[in-house]
């Protein structure tokens, strides 16, 4: 390919992009003007604790994130095979937003899985300042996404989902609320429902986890009234104004894990007083929204049924801990007369989930390969063992 073709390719009549073409011992520039790199700066990620990790992301960057910002006639250059000599010869950067990226040739088929790697990413994180860096990993991960339609809506609910398991898992719920700060970027937004959930449940995590000593329950309540402040921001709720019974702000879980933590933390750590009314509260919104729990799954597939045991076992937990901090009012019998169904249907689903799990035990390790990756043969449901502890005979 002549001087004048390739100048020809990479000049963009719309926008300033200058070329620089010199000898081979120097490199080749093209510097786009930020009106050509709608997405801004490459997310960039801070110190981690292991060369593995680092390299991995620094992989991830180059790969899957840096053509998300690069122009159109940038993208033809990395992606035609007919130029991949060119870039393999001569010194090719762009300038996105003052930082200089050495174009190299994009196999496209060897492209890294969106979800496969920031699912690999988080299996590495081990120390805080590691998962300090998911924002930055989801916000990349949300350019390449929109930027090339490499996911789909339902896929992404999947990935969120999944690094919200692993972050209330590793105790990162500070993580979970930085990410829902700037959701605009991250992709972690409240906007449906079923999300909602998952983050509430997410926040409750971060008490039951650690046997609601006094410090992480109020800091779980806090995340969790944080989280429900910035319900009412554009890129979470999307209105000022509620839209009916599926928004995310009447959600009954939404509700029903505030409701929890807030009295737990009156019973335990404020001399079973509600002193800052935040039990009556939430037992009004609770009692008074137009939105009805989810029923529980028509379903004997344990993995559609665990969600939906570790989302209301909680909240059952908490109407049951709600009544008694109200005795005698109206809250207290509507809490009662509510808590029953909902009794039901939790004992239900226990009844359900420990059969599907004795029966999964019985399979042999290849059939069930995936489930044993997730967690030992022995180690019981989480769903269960919340349930024993808040409801059934090791509750208080």
């Amino acid at each position: 390919m002549n001087t004048r073709r390739a100048g020809a390719l990479l000049r963009c009549s719309q926008c300033a992009l200058r070329t620089a073409i010199k000898s081979s011992a120097h490199p080749r520039l093209f510097t786009t003007s930020t009106v050509l790199h709608k997405n801004g700066a490459v997310p960039s990620f801070t110190e981690v604790s292991s060369p593995e990790l680092k390299d991995f992301l620094t992989y991830l960057r180059e790969e899957l994130f840096l053509p998300s910002h690069l122009s159109d006639s940038q993208l033809q250059l990395v992606r035609k095979y007919k130029y991949r000599k060119q870039l393999e010869t001569e010194s090719t950067i762009a300038t996105i937003e003052g930082e200089d990226f050495k174009l190299k040739p994009l196999k496209m088929r060897a492209q890294p899985s969106l979800t496969q790697s920031v699912g690999q990413a988080l299996s590495m994180m081990r120390e805080k300042k590691d998962w300090e860096n998911v924002p930055s990993l989801l916000q990349g991960a949300a350019t390449a996404m929109k930027s090339h339609s490499t996911l789909s809506g339902e896929k992404w609910t999947y990935l969120l989902e999944q690094v919200l398991r692993r972050l209330g898992k590793a105790g990162r719920q500070n993580v979970v609320l930085e990410c829902l700060r700037r959701g605009s970027d991250t992709g972690l937004t409240m906007s449906t429902r079923n999300l909602a959930t998952r983050v509430f449940t997410c926040f409750g995590r971060k008490a039951y986890d650690n046997d609601f000593n006094a410090a992480d329950t109020e800091k779980a309540l806090l995340y969790a009234e944080q989280a429900a402040a910035l319900m009412e921001n554009l890129e979470h709720a999307g209105s000022t104004s509620l839209a009916g019974e599926e928004d995310p702000r009447l959600s009954p879980e939404v509700i029903g894990t505030l409701l929890q933590l807030a009295a737990v933390r009156a019973s335990k750590h404020l001399q079973g007083k509600d002193e800052e009314g935040k039990v009556a509260s939430y037992s009004e919104k609770l009692l008074n929204t137009p939105t009805a729990f989810t029923p529980l799954p028509e379903t004997e597939n344990g993995q559609e049924l665990h969600p939906w045991m570790w989302t209301y076992v909680p909240i059952l937990h908490g109407m049951n801990l709600a009544q008694s901090l109200q005795p005698g009012t109206k809250n207290a019998e509507e809490l009662r007369s509510k808590a029953y169904v909902l009794s039901e249907q939790v004992s239900e689903c226990k009844a359900r989930l420990e059969q599907w799990d004795a029966f999964e035990k019985l399979k042999p390790p290849k059939e069930n390969l995936n489930r044993r990756q997730k967690r030992t043969s022995n180690e019981p449901l989480y769903g269960l063992v919340m349930y024993d502890k808040l409801i059934g005979t090791g509750s208080s």
